[in-house]
């Protein structure tokens, strides 16, 4: 018997208000503890044809981002962290890290704004992590993101060791369970 399919994201609040708290941010996080993903998206905006897509996105330890950018159409992205702590890793074309921040509200660093183009990927290091994203739309299905064709696919054996080669090189450190 197959595994249930799990799903990436949540079906938006079908309110036209939509307050932002902790219920929410707790719903969502359940979700992301009981995916194989180790992550689960809450869309904001109603529809995929909305000139903003608006997400609240929770994360865990261990879920790997291949890295992607937002070129066709291009789009600039927002990421403000709510709660938990991780790293944004830039990369340039061909797969050297360009810049990185750790996130973490108590720091004083608690987002990053990416023009259009830049690869990117998240590191999640701590449990709960929650995160806003905002990027132009409308959405593209899987046409919305350009994959680095230097990094493993998301379900690709080698996708682990990826990530702990970027995070030994960077001096990340954090739980994966």
């Amino acid at each position: 018997m197959a595994p249930p399919i799990q799903p990436k994201a949540l079906e938006p609040p079908s309110a036209a208000q939509v307050l932002i708290d902790r219920a929410l941010l707790a719903e969502v996080l359940t979700g992301s503890r009981n995916s194989s993903r180790k992550r689960l998206a809450l869309p904001l905006h109603k529809t995929t044809d909305e000139p903003v897509q608006r997400l609240i996105n929770a994360m865990q330890p261990g879920t790997y981002i291949r890295p992607h950018r937002h070129r066709e159409p291009p789009s600039p992205e927002s990421i403000l962290l709510l709660q938990g702590r991780l790293w944004l890793i830039t990369f340039t074309g061909n797969g050297e890290v360009d810049a990185s921040w750790e996130l973490e509200r108590e720091s004083g660093r608690f987002g990053v704004d990416l023009i259009p183009g830049i690869y990117h990927t998240l590191i999640v290091t701590q449990p709960n992590t929650v995160i806003f994203e905002s990027k132009a739309g409308p959405w593209r299905g899987h046409g919305d993101k350009t994959f680095a064709p230097w990094a493993p696919e998301e379900n690709a054996p080698e996708a682990n060791d990826y990530l702990d080669r970027l995070c030994r090189k960077l001096g990340i450190t954090y739980d994966r369970r």
